[in-house]
């Protein structure tokens, strides 16, 4: 039976909430269903959105705007009549919610993709247990706070963490890292550490630096890749400069291709400090079998089983990380077999057709 989705999502940036909705509903309506998106016009969701032909409106999600985007949204809901509205923000997650009440929509879901506890507050109880049939987290230790603190059924909460779309094929190691030496100048024998995403304090980056730091002299032949655009970069490329460290960090810029990055990474970086889910770019680089390190953070932990997927290190702590990059660049054979594991765990639970069947399972067990 095809099914009528909607979501709304207030971001306008392209982060990982924005590229899971997007490939959600990519795979949905590769089955069939009918996908239609409310977001802020002139965002990389909404111009992939319409590429894609599917039904898109614009609404700014704004607290100035809120009653207009209210009665905007309504009607929007009334006119497609939605089996299931997804919300995915914290503005439209307010509008869409209380838009929704009374309308009759089969199933309202308000997911919740960042690890924050969620403060026990009256409009919170009223959005987390009145006006959604299901809460989708992205991590554990999510779902567990919103159910223990805010006396929310245990029966409506799921985790649902991002599922990676695999590519058709990926370059040898070896190739790839050629690649990078040519694209970046450098020795062809050189190797490369690694990060992939957005160029932010809250990422760790300049606690992955600090550790890149006390390793090179030990690693003279690598190199630390940083791959990604952000609100950071200029201060990112100062603390660079100031630790003089420009012939061995590389800011690579934004990437629509990151595949051909974990295959030459020898290791991939996350040393997010706070507000972490489940992070595609990590699923992604443990599909590539690129050996993963990050910290106990959110749901890092739920991928990267200390020792058997990875290896995890507490945040803020550039001594610690900088002693898991030895151990990954030292010992080859555990690394493989770490990356192995990886590889098995993120084929089996976390692609996107893994996904795709668990919220369909979720919505409609029989």
């Amino acid at each position: 039976m095809s099914l009528r989705i909607l979501h709304t999502v207030s971001n306008n940036q392209w982060g990982g909430l924005e590229r899971r909705v997007f490939n959600e509903c990519a795979w949905m309506a590769g089955k069939g269903h009918d996908i239609s998106i409310v977001t802020p016009d002139n965002t990389p969701l909404f111009d992939k959105s319409s590429a894609m032909g599917w039904q898109v409106h614009t609404m700014p999600f704004t607290s100035l705007n809120a009653p207009f985007d209210y009665f905007h949204l309504r009607t929007i809901l009334k006119t497609f009549r939605p089996d299931i509205l997804n919300t995915h923000g914290n503005m439209d997650g307010k509008v869409g919610l209380v838009a929704a009440k009374g309308l009759n929509i089969p199933h309202v879901i308000l997911s919740r993709h960042i690890t924050p506890d969620v403060k026990n507050n009256w409009y919170n109880r009223q959005l987390y247990r009145n006006l959604c049939t299901h809460i989708f987290t992205t991590a554990d230790c999510t779902g567990t706070q919103i159910i223990n603190d805010l006396n929310v059924a245990p029966e409506k909460v799921f985790t649902v963490s991002s599922g990676i779309i695999p590519p058709e094929e990926m370059l040898p190691k070896k190739e790839a890292r050629l690649l990078l030496s040519q694209r970046f100048k450098r020795n062809s024998g050189t190797r490369y550490i690694g990060y992939i995403g957005r160029l932010t304090e809250d990422k760790g980056i300049f606690d992955l630096i600090r550790a890149f730091d006390r390793i090179r002299e030990k690693f003279t032949g690598h190199c630390l890749v940083l791959v990604g655009d952000g609100g950071e970069k200029e201060d990112i490329e100062n603390f660079i400069k100031a630790g003089r460290l420009e012939s061995r960090v590389i800011l690579a810029g934004y990437t629509d291709n990151p595949w051909e990055y974990y295959r030459a990474f020898d290791a991939n970086v996350l040393a997010s400090t706070e507000n972490e889910g489940i992070p595609q770019a990590l699923l992604e680089a443990m599909f590539a079998q690129c050996p993963v390190i990050g910290t106990q953070v959110g749901g890092i932990p739920d991928v990267i089983r200390d020792k058997e997927t990875g290896l995890l290190v507490l945040p803020k702590n550039p001594d610690s990380l900088a002693g898991a990059l030895e151990t990954t660049l030292e010992d080859q054979s555990r690394t493989g077999i770490r990356a192995r594991a990886a590889f098995e765990f993120v084929s089996r639970s976390h692609t996107i057709d893994a996904m795709g069947r668990k919220i369909l399972s979720i919505l409609d067990p029989g």
